[in-house]
């Protein structure tokens, strides 16, 4: 945290989220630790919810 800004912790947040749509499933165990890591940087929830909805309609976007 004391080297990536916010802007940089929620782009990687919505990584993860990109990996974990990556088979267009969402399995709880990756939804808890994806929370896990946002926790853990510092990431309001509110930011994890925007990454998170960014990185479905990406992933939509992208199986078209």
């Amino acid at each position: 945290c004391e080297r990536m800004s916010i802007a940089e912790r929620v782009r990687l947040v919505e990584q993860l989220w990109c990996i974990a749509y990556a088979d267009g499933v969402i399995d709880k165990y990756e939804e808890a630790a994806i929370r896990k890591v946002s926790e853990l940087l510092y990431v309001p929830h509110s930011d994890f919810i925007h990454a998170k909805f960014a990185a479905e309609a990406t992933s939509q976007r992208e199986a078209k």
